[in-house]
């Protein structure tokens, strides 16, 4: 079971599921009420007993897991032992375990929001403010920061637009760079400590440190109509960046790629064969580990498209279609290297909004799921994170 073999293996995972099955002291059923908070050695993380009795106990754990006790109040030597029918996971034992949202509504919003059962329950608007108009965003789970470009653009194509940042906990906010053109796709290199960011009527991808010190242009066409990146990621072990461009119009958009210093830019859609450019192409994710690039085609009737950058090719070219106004993705490849399956999420810019996922094998396209859809308004830029155990 790839669930298992990434628990075992995977740095500090099997760890936080033992600390999260131990609380410090004697507690037996007939000593627990319901409701009641038992503490564990999981530090912040707490099991929740539902129902108590002088010989058993349902106790549920902070994500989806429901444990009936099957023998209870078993006495060792170091303690007393209940065992349960199912493995109590804490928070943030399976990453990524939250996601975070740039929402386009009245009050602007960047929020985080508990993704799936890896940490149910969990909301928290980090920055809320009408005074932005948030597009691309960006995480940073070492320095547990939020990035994300607030796109005025007016007047057209002068210096007025930002980049923000933020932390996990909503502390720290502070504008990165204050004289951006039109920023919109945001790329953060943890190792680096390094923002990518698409410069859409600037004609360019960008790069500046965390702090807005060492702005410079990676790869630019000043001038082109041709050339509006929308987005920007970043294969950072191979040194590659890549962009999804809109052009004049609708149905003239294009992906290149290049390296970090702006050599070897290509063009890899559409090829020379093509009748057409790509359509309304706005978001782009990468699966570093399959070496796979997703881009987004939007409007209504809008779809996800996969293409291969290493050697394993994409299950086919078009993930998913019959979309409802989607903007921009991420990847979940978690699982991936232990026979697991590979998730792309995808934001749709409604009001009210949606995140939705699929598997990314290009199969079981039914298993369309709502990751998110309470409170979400106009979601924009979006990013897989992982909270700190």
């Amino acid at each position: 079971d790839y669930q298992l073999k990434y628990v075992l293996q995977e740095s500090g995972s099997a760890d936080k599921f033992g600390l999260y099955a131990i609380h410090t002291g004697i507690l037996t059923t007939d000593q627990m009420t319901a409701p009641m908070n038992i503490t564990t050695n999981a530090p912040n993380y707490q099991l929740y007993v539902q129902t108590a009795s002088d010989s058993s106990a349902q106790i549920n754990d902070a994500t989806c897991g429901v444990g009936q006790t099957t023998q209870a109040n078993m006495i060792a030597d170091n303690g007393v032992f209940h065992l349960v029918d199912t493995v109590f996971q804490p928070p943030a034992a399976i990453c990524p375990d939250k996601l975070f949202a740039a929402e386009q509504r009245t009050n602007a919003r960047i929020s985080s929001y508990g993704y799936e059962c890896r940490s149910k329950n969990e909301t928290r608007h980090l920055y809320i403010s009408e005074n932005q108009k948030p597009v691309g965003l960006a995480q940073d789970d070492k320095q547990q920061l939020v990035f994300w470009a607030n796109d005025q653009d007016y007047p057209r194509r002068s210096p007025t637009s930002w980049i923000s940042k933020v932390g996990y906990n909503e502390s720290g906010y502070a504008v990165v760079n204050g004289s951006l053109i039109d920023p919109q796709g945001v790329f953060a290199d943890e190792t680096n400590q390094i923002l990518y960011f698409a410069s859409h009527s600037g004609y360019e991808i960008a790069k500046m440190n965390y702090d807005g010190t060492g702005l410079t242009t990676v790869y630019g066409q000043p001038g082109n109509l041709n050339f509006q990146p929308s987005d920007v990621v970043v294969d950072v072990e191979l040194d590659r960046v890549f962009t999804s461009v809109e052009g004049t119009d609708t149905m003239s958009g294009s992906l290149w790629t290049f390296f970090t210093n702006g050599s070897n830019a290509t063009q890899l859609l559409p090829n020379e064969n093509a009748t057409a450019g790509l359509i309304q192409n706005y978001g782009l994710c990468l699966d570093t580990y399959k070496k796979h690039v997703y881009w987004v085609q939007g409007g209504h009737g809008g779809s996800i498209h996969c293409l291969e950058y290493g050697t394993e090719q994409c299950p086919k070219e078009t993930i998913i279609d019959g979309l409802n106004y989607p903007y921009m993705c991420d990847i979940d490849n978690a699982f991936a290297p232990y026979g697991g399956p590979t998730r792309i999420a995808w934001s749709e810019a409604n009001r009210p909004g949606s995140v939705y996922y699929a598997w990314a094998n290009g199969t079981d396209e039914e298993l369309v799921n709502v990751t998110v859809s309470t409170d979400l308004d106009a979601p924009m830029g979006l990013a897989f994170g992982c909270s700190p155990f």
